[in-house]
């Protein structure tokens, strides 16, 4: 506590040099005092150090009891640090967690670490082993799936994908949506993607994404009028 006042201080009277020296001394002699890491991690968000807040935030969680919350966490520090090979095994295991309502938001960022380590071929075998492992949410998986080939550039397999979705579940909202607003914002479809989208509003009215997706499809269509009413 005392050491942590002392690092205060000499941030208001402007030594921040000499107390990062003294913090990272104490840092390498005792490396797992959890005080001193608190006290290392309000320092460095102090002085805007965030590089720094991640390093000791990720010591800190290390040192903590495994959990869904320290999974999560690291997660979160690991995408942001682009530390993607750190942040795999603990995605699948997040993927597997009982914690979480559905596997798609984990597999896009499965997707976003897989590209950017040269592993985006494996995307596929993933989607099936999810899709294996959780028959239920097949759909919400297949739509993961067609997001990560919209990001890596494939546009006519990821909507391929979606067309494939659609044809066997012609009311899901969320593919519906998603399809309809692409071709909108491509310019192409246009009286396509308005029904698909008019299924998406109908199934969920309240979603604002929805009828975002409405008002931009009739301003696309030059409904000019209309379309302020939904954006």
């Amino acid at each position: 506590e005392a050491f942590s006042s002392w690092l205060t201080l000499t941030v208001i009277t402007d030594r921040m040099g000499q107390a990062t020296e003294a913090l990272e001394a104490r840092l390498r002699d005792t490396p797992d005092d959890m005080g001193l890491l608190a006290a290392a991690q309000n320092f460095y968000r102090g002085i805007g150090d965030q590089a720094k807040v991640y390093e000791v935030a990720e010591r800190l969680l290390l040192l903590s009891e495994p959990s869904f919350e320290r999974t999560t966490y690291l997660i979160e520090i690991y995408m942001r640090t682009e530390q993607y090979g750190k942040a795999m095994p603990l995605l699948m295991e997040a993927r597997d967690s009982k914690m979480l309502e559905g596997p798609g938001p984990v597999l896009y960022r499965v997707s976003q670490a897989m590209v950017a380590l040269g592993r985006a071929d494996e995307c596929d075998a993933v989607v099936a082993d999810t899709i294996e492992r959780f028959p239920a949410l097949k759909l919400e998986i297949q739509l993961a799936q067609a997001s990560h080939y919209s990001r890596v550039g494939n546009r006519d397999k990821a909507e391929g994908i979606k067309i494939a979705i659609l044809k066997d579940n012609p009311g899901h909202a969320p593919t519906n949506n998603d399809l309809g607003y692409t071709w909108a914002d491509r310019g192409v479809n246009l009286d396509e993607a308005h029904r698909m989208i008019d299924i998406a509003v109908k199934e969920e009215p309240g979603n604002m994404a929805y009828l975002d997706s409405m008002g931009w499809v009739l301003y696309k269509q030059g409904k000019f009028g209309e379309a302020i009413v939904w954006l």
